[in-house]
């Protein structure tokens, strides 16, 4: 799994999680090291997440207590701008190539 969080006028860096993504890893590499340090720089940003399992746990939610929120709309398509941006790239050969890939198109985003 591939994670990155943007601002308005920035964006974190990209972390890749191997393995399966449970609320503790979620809220350890995701939302502590991740996703709240770029909110903190931008003084009235709202978060915006969907509903995987992960993401709505009570560990989950206890972390974002004091974060203002963004509502996802139930039975939405993905509304992220990432993911239209990372739908687009090339079928690749590898894991590492595709890393490199997804890299520099995060990189590209400014």
């Amino acid at each position: 799994m591939v994670w990155g969080a943007i601002t308005y006028d920035s964006r974190s860096s990209l972390i890749c999680i191997q393995g399966t993504m449970m609320a503790q890893r979620y809220v350890d590499y995701v939302l502590l090291s991740l996703s709240l340090p770029c909110l903190q720089r931008v003084p009235s940003a709202l978060y915006q997440k969907n509903y995987p399992q992960p993401h709505t746990t009570c560990i989950s939610q206890h972390t974002l207590h004091s974060v203002q929120m963004l509502p996802w709309p139930l039975l939405s398509p993905n509304l992220s701008p990432i993911g239209c941006h990372l739908q687009s790239l090339p079928l690749l050969r590898s894991e590492d190539e595709l890393w490199q890939m997804v890299d520099r198109e995060w990189r590209a985003i400014s």
